[in-house]
């Protein structure tokens, strides 16, 4: 009966301590990807890059607020908000934060089991056989609880105080770009002559994932956005122990353009064997992300 309280109780407060921290990205990372997009008028693109971070809290409070600013699909000009911008970021973190307490119930659940046992049965724990090992795992059970409870409020803090400190970024960009287009792209092709209906298709990245000389999969890849990391969530490198949780992006235009962007790790991003913070990628380059090799064996633009 102890012994499964005990080990019951460390489960749960392992999986809570686990679920927080799968959803913890830098806030500090997200606000200079963010804040320099937008100074350089990239509002879609910083909304796009905010909702590849969807399972941070952090990163849907602030495609909340970018939304507000430009509009659900991201593509109108920015508008100065009548109150500033302070309002919308505690609306947002308010609501979105509550995404760390979906979870909450494991911790008292926890509690349960590791408290309940050792105040009813005290005595029975003190003279049982390996009494000492019982004891070091409900004391570790009470560990992990009160860590996950720490990281969780430590969260809430740094998503708030650095919401705080995107503000005046956000409102330089916004002072600078209000009442202006952004950068206009590149004009659509034009109309197709009628005739039999055309399919459109997607702009399309093959790619040849190695870990050393082994050839890992080859598959092609239709996505605006390609998340590298080792979270369950993306598209290359799910699991993978030697990248970072979100280790970098791979942005696909339609006109077959493609870069990568390094989102701050240790290791860092290589391209053709050179450290590369933000670069454009064609056919017949390399990336190196941990111990994973992608080839790029072929970039298409989209067809109409």
């Amino acid at each position: 009966m102890l012994w499964g309280a005990a080990a019951a109780g460390c489960a749960l407060a392992a999986v809570r301590l686990g679920w927080l921290y799968s959803r913890w990205i830098r806030p500090e990372l997200v606000n200079a990807i963010v804040g320099r997009t937008c100074l350089a008028g990239e509002w879609s693109r910083a909304l796009k890059l905010c909702r590849a971070g969807a399972e941070s809290p952090y990163c849907l409070a602030l495609s909340d607020v970018l939304a507000s600013l430009v509009g659900p699909d991201g593509k109108n000009r920015p508008h100065q908000p009548i109150f500033g911008l302070a309002e919308p970021f505690d609306e947002a973190f308010s609501r979105r934060v509550k995404r760390l307490e979906e979870t909450q119930w494991l911790i008292w659940l926890a509690a349960l089991l590791l408290l309940g046992p050792v105040l009813r049965w005290s005595q029975t724990l003190r003279t049982m056989p390996h009494s000492g090992a019982c004891t070091a795992l409900f004391a570790l059970g009470a560990l992990l609880a009160v860590g996950s409870e720490l990281l969780a409020g430590y969260m809430r803090r740094a998503s708030v105080a650095a919401g705080a400190a995107l503000v005046p970024q956000l409102t330089e960009a916004l002072t600078l770009w209000s009442g202006k287009d952004p950068p206009i792209p590149a004009p659509a092709p034009p109309a197709l002559p009628t005739g039999p209906e055309v399919k459109s298709e997607s702009a399309r990245l093959d790619l040849q994932i190695y870990r050393g000389d082994t050839l890992l999969e080859e598959r092609p890849f239709f996505n605006k956005v390609l998340k590298i990391g080792n979270l369950p969530s993306s598209h290359i490198g799910a699991g993978e122990a030697s990248l970072s949780r979100m280790h970098a992006l791979i942005e696909l235009g339609d006109d077959g353009t493609a870069q990568v962007i390094d989102l701050g790790t240790e290791s860092g991003t290589l391209v053709n064997g050179r450290k590369a913070n933000k670069a454009s990628l064609r056919a017949g380059d390399e990336l190196r992300v941990g111990e994973l090799r992608l080839r790029i064996k072929q970039v298409s633009a989209a067809k109409h």
